[in-house]
């Protein structure tokens, strides 16, 4: 048993026994006992039982770390050995200290030279990391995930054996660079921040961004509050920040230049499936994102007053055979004061793939004729010409309209194509008086909400009698509501009511005794407060 467990008392009962067991296989032989004795000595306890949940990325680390797999090609060899490896048990290493609580590192760190993987995510007081750093010689990862850093450490191109890296931090000074980024073969997603400081486009060249062909996400961004170069710097650094064409994902945020880059285009962004571009408002005129290819999901943010369509008339002229915007899904707009639409000139099928859309605070958007359309979320000032367009869109399934105080009621024929629609929310209309008879139409609604819409002073009748599938109902904060519709007694689908912060009607549901009790009684399970 000492040669086992050695001179301390061994802890754990369950190996206490197992070891008595094992004395007695032995047979009384003492050069048994002793020879397997010395050999449990060295064996650990396992660490990772079997069926460990583990991020594969973390267990690829740890294998390169214990020489499992060879780190010389590591994106090639983790898919192959990944899943030839995928029965064995693992877990993740928890590390010992709290991120919330580490302030600083030791500048001592920097003399771990066999020091592979520094994991430093969610360290949120870290705001700085040794200026040592580049002289970890075998660090391949650099795990920076929500740590609030202000610079990146000087000299990090000396890092050769770096893979990842989730950020860099351009710095004023040399050694800050972009340029440190130039002979760093990297993989996976990076994001370049402070553009601001890069001192003329050959220092944003030098990155060599075009070469990379291992990263599949990019996000490039300018600071918002601080001193910008001339504009013209701007669009010549961003030029030169040319990705490889493998990208996957390409995040701009901030740009101050009059324009965007030109390869943001079909060949060099031909694998492309997500772009966000937020903060541009001195851009005139967007990319031509309609002949990318692959792009399935697309961003727009706080767009120039210049902008009136997604895609300008002259888009197609150069791809006329070409279908436009042929796989997004996707596409989301904020902030855009004078966005008419989403392409100035109809014709050629547009928009083939769409299913989800959100306009946040469009005033002037008018919605065009989608098939494929199922996911609709309008917010802000939306004038009644822009919500009538809404019935162009006859397959939409699921609507959201929220933050609207200049309409007091919904124009009639807004519903009356909507047949397939399913999931309704208003919320947040503060002028809105009455909702339109054409609520009727929606004959597959099943869940409808309402809040926050103070002036509401009624349901329709009629426009209730005719969401014959409705199933839930839920109006909150409307404090203006008299009553109840006398429509939602034959509602025989409701099993849902829920009335919340209406004085008026909660008075008037009271069990058995309310006058709009007789309207509810049927429905299984009702919350009225």
């Amino acid at each position: 048993m000492q040669r086992a467990f050695g001179q301390q008392r061994e802890a754990s009962p369950n190996l206490v026994a197992i070891g008595k067991e094992i004395v007695k296989k032995c047979g009384g032989v003492p050069l048994a006992a002793k020879t397997l004795g010395g050999l449990l000595h060295f064996k650990r306890e396992e660490i990772f039982p079997k069926d460990t949940k583990m991020i594969k990325e973390n267990l690829i680390t740890l294998w390169m770390a214990h020489a499992s797999i060879s780190s010389s090609n590591i994106r090639e060899t983790n898919v192959k050995s990944y899943t030839h490896m995928m029965s064995i048990g693992f877990a993740e290493v928890v590390s010992s200290y709290s991120p919330s609580l580490l302030k600083n590192l030791p500048e001592r760190l920097c003399k771990l030279q066999n020091l592979q993987t520094l994991d430093l995510h969610n360290c949120y007081p870290l705001n700085c990391l040794p200026k040592q750093t580049s002289k970890l010689g075998s660090l391949r990862n650099l795990v920076l995930d929500g740590c609030p850093l202000t610079s990146t450490p000087p000299r990090i191109g000396l890092l050769t054996c770096l893979k990842t890296l989730g950020c860099f931090i351009v710095g004023n000074k040399k050694g800050y660079q972009p340029g440190e980024l130039k002979n760093l073969n990297l993989y996976g997603p990076i994001s370049i921040t402070h553009l601001e400081r890069v001192k003329n486009d050959k220092d944003a060249k030098d990155a060599n961004l075009s070469a990379k062909a291992n990263l599949h996400s990019l996000t490039m961004s300018w600071g918002i509050d601080g001193p910008h170069s001339y504009e013209a710097e701007e669009v010549k650094v961003l030029e030169a920040l040319k990705p490889h064409p493998n990208l996957k994902n390409l995040e701009i945020i901030a740009l101050g230049g009059f324009r965007f880059p030109s390869w943001i285009n079909r060949s060099v962004l031909e694998k492309v499936v997500s772009i966000r571009i937020t903060s541009y408002k001195n851009c005139l005129c967007l990319p031509p994102f309609g002949e990318l290819p692959c792009l399935e999901s697309l961003e727009l943010q706080y767009g120039s007053a210049e902008v009136e369509y997604v895609e300008e008339e002259d888009a197609h002229s150069r791809f006329p055979t070409r279908r436009r915007f042929p796989s997004l899904k996707r596409l989301c707009i904020w902030f855009f004061h004078n966005l008419k639409g989403l392409v100035k000139e109809e014709g050629e099928e547009k928009f083939p793939m769409l299913e989800e859309m959100a306009i946040l605070y469009c005033p002037m958007f008018v919605f065009p004729t989608l098939s494929s359309f199922k996911k609709l979320e309008v917010h802000g000032g939306t004038n009644a010409t822009g919500l009538s367009t809404i019935s162009n869109l006859s397959s939409l399934t699921s609507l959201r309209l929220g933050a609207n105080n200049q309409v007091t009621s919904l124009p009639e024929e807004m519903f009356k194509s909507l047949t397939n629609l399913k999931y309704l929310t208003i919320s947040y209309y503060k002028n809105l008086k009455e909702l339109p008879t054409s609520l009727a139409s929606l004959n597959a609604l099943q869940s409808l909400t309402i809040d926050y819409c103070d002036a509401l002073e009624s349901l329709p009748e009629e426009g209730v009698k005719g969401l014959t599938s409705l199933m839930e109902l839920f109006v909150e904060h409307c404090k203006m509501l008299k009553c109840l519709p006398e429509g939602l007694q034959h509602l025989t689908a409701l099993t849902n009511l829920g009335v919340t912060g209406c004085p008026e009607v909660g008075t008037r549901c009271d069990t058995e005794i309310g006058e709009d009790w007789h309207k509810i009684a049927h429905i299984p399970n009702l919350d009225i407060r």
